[in-house]
């Protein structure tokens, strides 16, 4: 079973709104056009890229709780994942798995060598080794149908979550007991009905 994407909940259509846009505005800020607004300009962008980060971040919470198994359910028309990141997935994600985890690997070996010199660094360490198994999980073990709650954090976050994961943990923890429990009742072959009774539509 499968629905328009228009039916899907606000809050998963929001939050892939949402992030689509930080990830545009972080790309312009990336590649400099930040730099040439005016110093209120700038003011202006940054304060709203930080409330979009954080509104972002709260509906994808709330989205990872409540509708933990929306990656089981597809939408007739793609929803704005598909729409942008399409058959790109693959190959996309295969990448970013091997240099966020090399970029990882060298910087706990960095740090460790020369100590931690400041409280950014320490945090960054522990980041660092909450993000390691979190890569190698998604290198050996992650498959969506197998997964649907870390699946439908990336879906609804365009891969953000991935990099905020540490953050993210608490709310994938608490929808993957709710989904196992979902499905448990609903059956795993049936989250078009899950989500029908669910009111999903």
């Amino acid at each position: 079973m499968s629905f328009e994407f228009a039916t899907f909940p606000w809050s998963y259509r929001a939050s892939q709104t949402l992030m689509s846009v930080t990830l545009l505005l972080l790309a312009s800020t990336a590649f400099g056009l930040l730099g040439k607004l005016p110093p209120v300009g700038r003011v202006v962008v940054l304060a709203g890229l930080g409330m979009v980060i954080v509104v972002s971040f709260l509906l994808s919470a709330y989205v990872v709780v409540r509708y933990p198994y929306l990656s089981l359910v597809g939408a007739s028309d793609g929803d704005l994942f598909d729409r942008q990141v399409g058959s790109n997935l693959g190959w996309l994600t295969s990448v970013l798995k091997v240099l966020g985890l090399l970029f990882l690997v060298m910087a706990v070996v960095l740090i460790a060598r020369r100590g931690f010199v400041s409280p950014a660094a320490v945090l960054f360490f522990v980041y660092a080794l909450v993000m390691i198994p979190v890569l190698l999980f998604l290198f050996f073990w992650y498959r969506p149908a197998s997964h649907p709650t870390v699946a439908t954090l990336i879906r609804s976050t365009f891969g953000v979550g991935l990099l905020l994961f540490p953050l993210f943990l608490p709310f994938v923890i608490i929808g993957s007991f709710r989904c196992q429990r979902l499905l448990d009742e609903f059956g795993p072959d049936q989250p078009g009905g899950l989500a029908a009774d669910d009111r999903l539509t």
